[in-house]
């Protein structure tokens, strides 16, 4: 996939996760502990987004969230808490996008799912 496959899929993302009500704050978020794809609300839920695409395999997608990268993001979560305490979210959750087509002209599926949530 190139760089080009990888932002139309980020932007299929975020229409995507618009579409089902979500309120974007901002999309690829950078702080020394790591990237944020898409950081957002759902409802009174403060949302932290790995997107991630393949047109090979949707396995494959879902291989590139290794244990690594929960760790990172987790470390994300506590910056966000540091950073915005005014935002007082029910709970922030962690959850990986997959999107997956089979060449360049087909639409995208997509698969959200939870990778973590914590609440406070």
């Amino acid at each position: 996939m190139t760089i080009t496959d990888g932002k139309t899929a980020e932007d299929a993302a975020d229409k995507w996760l618009c579409a089902q009500g979500r309120k974007l704050i901002a999309r690829n978020l950078r702080f020394p502990e790591g990237e944020i794809d898409w950081l957002g609300w759902d409802g009174t839920d403060l949302t932290i987004v790995e997107i991630k695409a393949s047109t090979i395999d949707p396995a494959v997608a879902v291989n590139r969230i290794d244990s690594r990268k929960v760790i990172r993001l987790h470390h994300l979560v506590d910056r966000i808490r540091i950073e915005h305490p005014d935002w007082n979210p029910s709970a922030i959750r962690l959850e990986a996008l997959i999107l997956y087509r089979v060449n360049s002209r087909a639409e995208w599926t997509f698969s959200l799912f939870s990778i973590g949530s914590t609440n406070e």
